[in-house]
């Protein structure tokens, strides 16, 4: 499975991302994860975003899941279309889609 993470380079350099890309295992799954910036993401239907907490960078923002209603966190410039949802959800939302 692939998915897109909207992460500007400046904060990429932030957290210490290199690359363009990485692999995570979410639900024991592998998946391949492509940085993008946000602009581009701006017509899907959905965007995962990480649990809060921890607070990943402080000017993150927080709100509940689009789905769930567990907290989450974005960055300032995410998309605002797209629904912002919970890891968990994504697996359900993606699975439906699929």
């Amino acid at each position: 499975m692939k998915a897109w993470v909207t992460m500007s380079t400046r904060d990429r350099a932030r957290l210490g991302v290199k690359g363009r890309g990485t692999t995570v295992r979410l639900a024991g799954e592998p998946i391949r994860l492509r940085f993008v910036p946000p602009a581009s993401v701006e017509d899907q239907p959905w965007i995962c975003c990480m649990a809060w907490p921890p607070l990943l960078l402080p000017d993150n923002i927080r709100a509940p899941c689009a789905t769930c209603g567990r907290m989450i966190q974005y960055r300032p410039d995410a998309p605002r279309r797209p629904l912002k949802v919970c890891a968990r959800c994504i697996v359900d939302l993606t699975a439906e889609k699929a």
